[in-house]
C-alpha cells in the first residue's frame, strides 16, 4: 500500500511538471518530462491488485480540510518546523528553495510557509463586510507567475447540413479563438502578532492573522475587479432607471442568468425610490435575506469608501455578467512568513508576520459588461 501511494504521489507531482513545461512552451522539456511521467505511469500499473484490498480511508471534508490547515500553521507559528509533524506538512511546506514561490528569506530561525489552499478558502471563512465580487467572477487557479489562457468567442452562425458525399467537402468556418496574458503581481501584508500569544500553544495565530489579511484581500480583489472594468471604456452616461434596465439588458450573453447590477449604497438609494404603476422597481422577495433585485437583477451594493461618485457627483453603476467579463487569476497558495527579529516589532513584543498572495485580474469579453454614470436628468 505504502508503494503504491509513494507512486501515486510521484504520477502527480510529474504531470504537474509536465503542465508546467507546457505552460512555458517548453516542448523538449516537456517530452523529457513525459516519458518520465510513462515510465513511473507503467511501474504503478504493474503493482498487483492484492495491494489495493485495504480499506480506502475517507476523504476530508472543506471545513475538515481548513481545520487542519489552521492546526498546521499555528503548529508552524508556534514552533516553527520543528514543531510541524509529518502529518501536517501534507497541508503546508516550507519555501526554501529558488523556484518555490515568493522571496528567499535568510538568517530566520522561522523561515517561510505555502500554505496550499485557493485564497477563496481561506478568506471565506472570515467575515469581511463588504460583497466579494471575486465570487462572481470566473476564477483560474495558475501554478505559475504567468500565463496564457485560451477563450473562445460565441459563434453566431450555425452548423453546416450537408449530404453523404457533399461536393467540395463541409463548409469550413473560422473559429475566433483569443488569448488572455496574465502575470500575477504579488499583494500582502504584514501583520505584528504578540509574542505573547505566540507563546500561548493553545492560541490560534491563525485566527489572528486571517481576520486581518481577509478583510484587506477582498478590498483587493474588488479594487482589482473594478478597475479591470473601468479599462474597459469611459462611463455611459444615463439619466433614468430605464436607461438602467435596457442596459443592462443589451450585455452578453441576452438573458444571462448570472447578470448583476453593482453600484454604491447612493446608487441603491436611488433605485428604492424609482416606482413603476405604483411599484417599487426595487424588490426584497425574501424578508429573511438582505438580498434585492432590480427588474429581476440582484443588486450589489458598495460602501462609498469602496465605490466612490465621480467628482461630478455621477452615481457609477456596473451592469452585466461578472462571470462573463472577468478571469480572476491566483496563483494556488499563501506564502506566509514571519521575522522575530524585526526592528519594528521588537519594540512592541511582537513579531511580524507577512502573508503574500499573487494575483492577477484581466478582462475576457467586454461585451458582457458595462459601466454607467447616472445623474439626474436636466429637464
Amino acid at each position: 500500500m505504502k508503494k503504491r501511494a509513494e507512486l501515486l504521489k510521484a504520477i502527480n507531482a510529474q504531470r504537474k511538471v509536465v503542465l508546467d513545461m507546457l505552460q512555458k512552451g517548453s516542448v523538449d522539456e516537456a517530452k523529457a518530462a513525459s516519458d518520465e511521467l510513462e515510465k513511473i505511469q507503467n511501474e504503478y500499473d504493474a503493482l498487483p491488485d492484492t495491494v489495493v484490498t485495504e480499506r480506502m480511508a475517507k476523504p476530508m471534508d472543506k471545513k475538515e480540510k481548513m481545520n487542519q490547515v489552521r492546526k498546521a500553521v499555528d503548529a508552524f507559528m508556534h514552533k516553527g518546523w520543528t514543531g510541524v509533524t509529518d502529518e501536517m506538512k501534507s497541508f503546508i511546506k516550507p519555501v526554501n528553495a529558488s523556484d518555490t514561490p515568493g522571496q528567499i528569506e535568510t538568517g530566520s530561525t522561522r523561515g517561510q510557509a505555502l500554505v496550499p489552499v485557493v485564497t477563496a478558502d481561506f478568506v471565506a471563512e472570515m467575515p469581511a463586510g463588504v460583497y466579494r465580487l471575486r465570487d462572481r467572477t470566473d476564477n483560474y487557479p495558475a501554478t505559475s507567475k504567468s500565463g496564457k489562457i485560451p477563450v473562445v468567442a460565441n459563434p453566431t452562425d450555425t452548423l453546416t447540413n450537408f449530404d453523404e458525399f457533399p461536393a467540395g467537402g463541409i463548409n469550413k468556418t473560422q473559429v475566433t479563438i483569443n488569448s488572455i496574458d496574465w502575470n500575477v503581481a504579488d499583494y500582502g501584508d504584514i501583520v505584528p502578532v504578540s509574542n505573547d500569544l505566540l507563546a500561548d500553544e493553545n492560541a490560534s495565530v491563525f485566527d489572528i492573522i486571517a481576520r486581518t489579511f481577509a478583510k484587506k484581500m477582498r478590498n483587493t480583489e474588488n479594487a482589482l475587479i473594478l478597475a479591470a472594468i473601468d479599462g474597459i471604456g469611459a462611463g455611459t452616461a444615463v439619466h433614468t432607471w430605464q436607461a438602467i434596465a435596457d442596459a443592462v439588458n443589451a450585455t452578453d450573453p441576452v438573458d444571462g442568468a448570472d447578470k448583476v447590477i453593482i453600484t454604491n449604497t447612493d446608487g441603491g438609494s436611488f433605485l428604492a425610490d424609482q416606482v413603476d404603476n405604483d411599484h417599487y422597481v426595487l424588490i426584497q422577495p425574501n424578508a429573511m435575506s438582505p438580498k434585492k433585485y432590480f427588474r429581476g437583477y440582484e443588486v450589489i451594493q458598495l460602501p462609498l469608501a469602496v465605490l466612490p461618485n465621480t467628482t461630478n457627483s455621477e452615481i457609477p453603476f456596473y451592469v452585466g455578467s461578472l462571470f462573463d467579463a472577468i478571469m480572476f487569476v491566483e496563483r494556488q497558495g499563501l506564502v506566509l512568513s514571519y521575522n522575530p527579529y524585526s526592528d519594528s516589532a521588537f519594540a512592541k513584543n511582537a513579531t511580524d508576520v507577512r502573508i503574500t498572495s499573487r494575483l492577477d485580474c484581466k478582462v475576457k469579453f467586454a461585451g458582457a459588461i458595462k459601466k454607467l454614470l447616472y445623474t439626474p436628468s436636466n429637464s
